[in-house]
């Protein structure tokens, strides 16, 4: 947005100075892209626009956290949107200056002027991110500020626990187990005398099978907008019934496991290299 004017909740408590034709019309760029890494000899290159994400012009929202999860187990990540907006606005619903990034095009969109907005479901299918957020159920109109993902009922699936912002959480329970589609979760413990910290944050894990499939986390100790994620990973494997990991941990070490029977918990220990169902 322009920089030129100063931006403040407009009431006779705040003698600043405040133009809300200027604001109506003012140069704001509100669209949430998916950009695909460039390498070349594993170095990175660059990023592109992708086209493989399904959005309208005017529902991308504000988004307060976005995070690729496995919902339906079939082994790809599927994306969930929390959205929220501010309690006031300073802008017309109306831009004047929205251009498609695709085609290079001005396009007349209207924007949200709310302080609620829909969350946005996106299914891995066909080679795109599909939004399927009317069929999920999980389409609530709210102002979401951080969403976790755990299974609460530890039936095999991931479930979404949504905090919003001066309203009620909201827990969705998942019904994936349904489809059945196997799985497989893991906890790393860190060994802090060969400088991994306890929770393994930075280590990485590998999970393959033999039909090729490879799936890929990172432990972080954040995610999106206050949100704490588990530290319990969790792998959707499709109709995989084996599988092997390997653990990439924070100082370098590698830890390799093969033969792990699938749709159940373990714990894996950085100071012995052994796993142990959790």
């Amino acid at each position: 947005m322009n920089k030129d004017e100063k931006y403040v909740a407009p009431n006779k408590n705040m003698p600043m100075k405040f133009n809300p034709e200027k604001l109506a019309n003012m140069r704001v760029i509100e669209a949430n892209d998916l950009f695909i890494s460039q390498t070349k000899n594993q170095q990175l290159t660059g990023y592109t626009l992708s086209d493989k994400v399904e959005r309208g012009y005017s529902s991308t929202g504000w988004a307060w956290g976005a995070d690729f999860f496995d919902v339906d187990n079939d082994g790809d990540d599927d994306l969930y949107v929390a959205n929220g907006m501010n309690d006031f606005n300073l802008y017309s619903r109306e831009n004047p200056y929205y251009t498609d990034p695709f085609e290079n095009k001005q396009r007349k969109v209207t924007f949200p002027q709310s302080n609620k907005e829909t969350n946005v479901f996106f299914i891995n299918a066909g080679g795109k991110l599909q939004n399927m957020s009317q069929q999920s159920g999980a389409d609530i109109l709210s102002n979401s500020r951080s969403v976790a993902y755990l299974d609460y009922d530890n039936d095999g699936d991931l479930d979404m626990l949504l905090n919003n912002y001066h309203e009620a959480a909201v827990l969705y329970r998942n019904n994936a187990e349904l489809l059945a589609g196997n799985w497989l979760k893991i906890k790393l413990i860190g060994e802090p005398l060969k400088r991994s910290n306890r929770d393994a944050i930075g280590a990485r894990i590998i999970v393959s099978t033999p039909s090729g499939l490879q799936i890929w986390r990172e432990l972080h100790g954040g995610s999106g907008y206050l949100t704490m994620p588990t530290k319990l990973q969790h792998f959707g494997l499709g109709k995989q019934n084996k599988a092997q990991v390997l653990v990439e941990w924070p100082n370098g070490d590698k830890t390799q496991i093969k033969n792990i029977k699938t749709n159940q918990s373990y714990l894996i220990y950085q100071a012995t290299g052994e796993m142990t169902p959790l």
